[in-house]
């Protein structure tokens, strides 16, 4: 899955977080700063893209099957997961940050309740108890 996300040969999650984090930061500092409202114009952008980001990776890491040698089963990706995690933080801050604009924006309700559903975090699985493991 990480080669399919980054790329190949060289892919580098650190790079990608960090994009991720400075284009919701410059976003979201622009209220405050931007005295212009020269970042307001790409805002509607940036959420739409981190939203079909961030359903798009979902629904691939859903539909990939199992590796041969994953014989756990557990179909994890620590650097597909560390970006889809980036993702979501930062289309949460945008949408925290903008949601009282989305008018403006020229955001629709759909895209907006899209948005914060894609923002919120994967529910984590509770952890099986070795006497669970054991009935098996």
């Amino acid at each position: 899955m990480a080669a399919v996300v980054l790329g190949q040969p060289y892919g580098d999650v650190g790079i990608i977080v960090d994009a991720i984090d400075a284009l919701t930061r410059l976003a979201v500092c622009s209220l405050k700063e931007d005295k212009y409202g020269n970042v307001q114009r790409d805002v509607k952008l940036i959420i739409r893209t981190f939203t079909t980001t961030v359903t798009q990776l979902e629904g691939f890491k859903k539909s990939l099957g199992v590796h041969w040698t994953d014989i756990e089963k557990k179909q994890e990706s620590p650097e597909a997961d560390a970006i889809l995690v980036a993702l979501k933080g930062g289309l949460n801050e945008l949408v925290t940050a903008f949601g009282d604009y989305s008018e403006d924006l020229r955001l629709s309700q759909s895209e907006m309740r899209m948005a914060r559903e894609a923002a919120t975090p994967a529910p984590t699985p509770a952890p099986v108890r070795p006497e669970m493991e054991q009935r098996k």
